[in-house]
């Protein structure tokens, strides 16, 4: 066979097996994806991600610890102060600090930017603390604006009655509880 043939046999069709040509087959099209195979493997993915996010989050909340109540924060700044070398006159100013932060922070009352007296006036018409904590409060602050404005002398013994004071009502006074106390309904 002549080139010539070949070509014309190629172009007609009549070539055959034993022409050493192998049989021509149907085009096969590509494999088809079902369309739920994404999607399966979209939220096999976001279940991944959201149970790695949670394990994530509940570990780091696992690690720290809970924050310290204002009474808790309180005590350690008295303890810290106690343990500190300053003067008379600046424990008495720092003891007085915290415990109107304290008051500020346990039960939301304004003790940080009144005077004394302004602050003494409003826990008049409150129920927070109860007669024998007000007249507790009164001699506390008393003595230290004695102590801060009139720059009186702030011996070791009225500083140490200043802390004394200021730890007893830190310890005594109770936030009231949401719940009342006679039949447990919030």
């Amino acid at each position: 066979m002549t080139i010539g043939a070949v070509a014309a046999a190629l172009l007609v069709g009549t070539a055959t097996a034993s022409d050493g040509l192998a049989p021509l087959h149907d085009i096969v099209g590509p494999w088809a994806m079902r369309s739920t195979v994404p999607l399966v493997l979209g939220i096999a993915a976001a279940v991944v991600a959201a149970g790695l996010l949670l394990a994530w989050w509940f570990l780091r909340m696992r690690q720290q610890p809970p924050p310290l109540s204002p009474r808790e924060v309180a005590q350690q700044a008295l303890d810290a102060l106690r343990t500190t070398e300053v003067s008379a006159y600046e424990a008495s100013v720092k003891v007085s600090d915290i415990l109107r932060r304290f008051i500020h922070d346990e039960y939301g009352l304004d003790a940080i930017n009144k005077t004394s007296m302004e602050f003494l006036n409003s826990l008049q018409t409150s129920e927070v603390f109860t007669a024998q904590e007000r007249y507790a409060l009164a001699d506390f602050l008393d003595a230290a604006d004695m102590i801060k404005f009139a720059r009186a002398q702030a011996t070791t013994k009225e500083t140490d009655a200043l802390f004394a004071t200021a730890e007893q009502i830190i310890s005594t006074t109770k936030k009231e509880e949401a719940t009342d106390a006679n039949d447990g309904t919030i």
